[in-house]
């Protein structure tokens, strides 16, 4: 635990004394503060960086899911077209089979 005494500028005696403990005191303390401030500034330095590497995730996979979703649209309407092109045959060759029975 950090004490600071402060010196009463009445009294006289032992005035240095006590101003040496309260410089030691603020000493200490600055010093503290400086530990804690490097320490939170690494903390965010890491998240920052943490941040920025979740960010380039994101972005890669928002630019897969627009890829996939241009590649769906792309097989759908194919295999639509397909679909609708068999249909249209089945339909032709039944009225074909129905008109010879």
């Amino acid at each position: 635990m950090l004490y600071v005494i402060i010196e009463n500028p009445k009294k006289r005696k032992g005035g240095n004394q006590r101003k040496e403990v309260l410089c030691i005191a603020v000493a200490q303390l600055h010093s503290q503060l400086e530990l804690q401030y490097g320490g939170l500034q690494a903390d965010f330095d890491n998240l920052r960086a943490q941040m920025d590497e979740e960010a380039e995730g994101a972005a890669t996979l928002r630019t897969q899911l627009q890829k996939s979703q241009a590649e769906y649209q792309t097989l759908k309407s194919k295999y639509d077209k397909d679909v609708s092109a068999r249909a249209d045959e089945f339909d032709e060759l039944k009225s074909v089979s129905l008109i010879n029975n």
